[in-house]
């Protein structure tokens, strides 16, 4: 386990100077890219919400001189993209589904004005638990819903792709709308759409005691001032998770 490392990087456009933030960023928009050869060749990944985002990374560090992205997922708050006039990933796309789908969408957004839309998963296909001995896409989902009850929400939404059954990651993590299935309007492939509060505690107590020594040393790469203000990630989970597990030993 010690040879992988988490990385959260925020709004790489508040820090354009950043080394750190450059080659993390284009790690992030090379891997996406090439993941998308297997489903999609034509299509090309890079967009606006790369720049303000926030990524949630592991990586392979037994080359320490060329570290290995083998996880990325991010993650876009719906007030940033307003504050840039673009939508998110998930605003852009619902006046295209059935209305059904929209209703339901729809009514989440009466719930939580802040969404966070989630979205861009790659898992690197020769680091299966069996061969990594991490569950790679239940800890970066771990890493998104921690970061963003730290931010002070208590949503995702987004898609997951059913060509790889994706949705199956996004069940425990909390209250899930089922049924949302629908074809991507610009990947040409079954969707689920992905809706998710109340926020299961107990699912990612268990992902933080299973991996603690990885989440105590995530890297963090925030503008100054966001860095400043907030709480360490690994502080955060030792403080949020480690309350959960004795309010349930109580």
């Amino acid at each position: 386990m010690s040879k992988f490392r988490l990385v959260i990087l925020d709004n790489a456009k508040a820090q354009l100077e950043s080394p750190a933030a450059k080659k993390i960023l284009s790690d992030v928009v090379f891997i996406k890219q090439k993941n998308f050869l297997r489903s999609e060749p034509n299509y090309v990944v890079t967009d606006k919400h790369d720049m303000i985002g926030t990524h949630f990374l592991i990586y392979d560090t037994s080359n320490f001189l060329d570290p290995k992205l083998v996880f990325a997922i991010r993650t876009t708050y719906l007030s940033r993209a307003t504050q840039h006039r673009i939508d998110t990933p998930l605003m852009s796309i619902i006046p295209k589904l059935d209305q059904s789908i929209q209703n339901t969408f729809n009514s989440f957004h009466d719930r939580h004005k802040e969404l966070v839309d989630c979205n861009a998963w790659f898992v690197d296909p020769d680091y299966s638990k069996k061969n990594s001995g991490l569950n790679l896409s239940a800890l970066g989902y771990f890493m998104v819903c921690t970061n963003v009850m730290r931010a002070g929400y208590d949503n995702i939404v987004g898609c997951t792709n059913e060509t790889y059954g994706a949705s199956r990651w996004v069940e425990p993590l909390g209250k899930v709308a089922k049924g949302l299935l629908f074809e991507h309007p610009a990947v040409k492939s079954p969707h689920m759409m992905l809706l998710v509060e109340n926020f299961n505690m107990d699912f990612f107590s268990s992902i933080y005691q299973e991996y603690k020594e990885l989440v105590s040393e995530t890297f963090e790469v925030f503008p100054a001032k966001e860095g400043e203000e907030m709480i360490p990630f690994s502080a955060f989970c030792e403080q949020i998770y480690n309350l959960d597990v004795k309010r349930r030993a109580a």
